[in-house]
């Protein structure tokens, strides 16, 4: 197996879009965001077998910052990637090769999000978060049929509230972009670069979508929203936010109960709700509405000698910085935020 490292962009797309296991985040387009947005260079590695033909993929995004270090994530700021392969030889051959690159960048950590991978001995394999899935049924009515009273109850005093659902263009993301802002400051998590999502409806057409709920129909004020991304059979929500006034009216609800009827309806067959800390807050809410639970694999190497660094905000050496940080005006966390999140994977 030759390892490639500079595969045309053409190429590499042909390959994912046949593979019946890829995501969306294994495109090619991903390198523009993440290099646009963020300014991170992004590795583009395959495997090739003996006649040339590409037999696996591999993205990776190299980090480098003073104070966090030096490490390579395949991908960071979504919820999956990793390796994406025919067999296990290609896949091995690839983690062999993001090693190599990792000591060649010397890297302290490098990281791939999997779903389902089986690696060497060398890679550590943490399963602390869980993705949801909800199997979509064949139309919107079926659909509602199976949920428990609780939800459709929630659904119903959403609509009673005055509050609808709209998929909109990309003129309305600074308003998504404002609840997203306050929710992350609430969270005590800085918040991405608008550029981030502005690159995403750019650059993904027909697949990145973004929806609002507003109060009072289409001219009311926006008090939730999300961003879709659709590939294959899956509709999958990574990014989704509401105003902690409105919560009492249930937008969430009707966001995800009308983001999955509109799933079924254009005939998609998975709703990803996205990974969650399992017995979380979030997991609980995916929970309700008749989701399965599928295990994240994220498998992390690291130098002989080093230990696992723990950059989660559960670390109680964050509390600090995080309940500050939920204290700041929600301005001045649009100021700081984005050139501190760029480095935290």
């Amino acid at each position: 197996m030759k390892i490639d490292r500079n595969p045309s962009a053409e190429e590499w797309d042909r390959y994912v879009k046949a593979h019946p296991q890829a995501r969306v985040y294994h495109l090619h387009v991903w390198k523009g965001i993440i290099e646009t947005s963020f300014g991170h260079p992004y590795h583009a590695l395959c495997a090739r077998d003996g006649g040339g033909r590409i037999r696996g993929i591999l993205p990776l995004v190299f980090f480098r910052h003073f104070l966090f270090g030096r490490r390579l994530v395949s991908l960071p700021y979504v919820n999956y990637a990793g390796i994406l392969a025919d067999d296990l030889p290609a896949a091995h051959a690839l983690a062999e090769a993001a090693i190599d690159l990792s000591r060649e960048l010397r890297v302290r950590v490098c990281e791939l999000r999997h779903l389902d991978m089986t690696l060497p001995e060398a890679w550590h394999v943490r399963t602390h978060k869980v993705t949801m899935w909800l199997d979509l049924a064949e139309s919107p009515a079926a659909q509602w049929q199976g949920y428990r009273d609780k939800v459709r109850n929630q659904i119903r005093k959403a609509v009673r509230s005055g509050l609808t659902l709209q998929t909109e263009g990309e003129s309305s993301l600074p308003e998504f972009y404002e609840i997203f802002a306050r929710n992350m400051r609430d969270l005590g998590t800085p918040v991405y670069t608008r550029r981030f999502f502005e690159e995403i409806l750019r650059r993904l057409p027909g697949r990145a979508r973004l929806h609002l709920v507003r109060a009072g129909g289409m001219g009311g004020a926006a008090v939730a929203g999300a961003i879709s991304l659709c590939y294959n059979e899956t509709v999958e929500v990574p990014w989704a936010a509401s105003l902690r006034e409105a919560r009492a009216l249930c937008p969430n609800n009707l966001l995800y109960g009308g983001l999955i009827a509109l799933s079924c309806h254009e005939g998609y067959r998975i709703f990803d709700f996205g990974r969650s800390t399992k017995g979380s807050g979030p997991w609980r809410f995916k929970k309700q509405w008749g989701t399965r639970e599928i295990p994240c694999q994220w498998h992390t190497w690291v130098p002989e000698g080093e230990e696992l660094p723990d950059l989660s905000p559960a670390n109680p050496r964050f509390a600090p910085m995080i309940s500050l940080w939920k204290r700041l005006p929600l301005a001045v966390t649009k100021v700081l935020g984005p050139p501190i999140v760029r480095h935290i994977p």
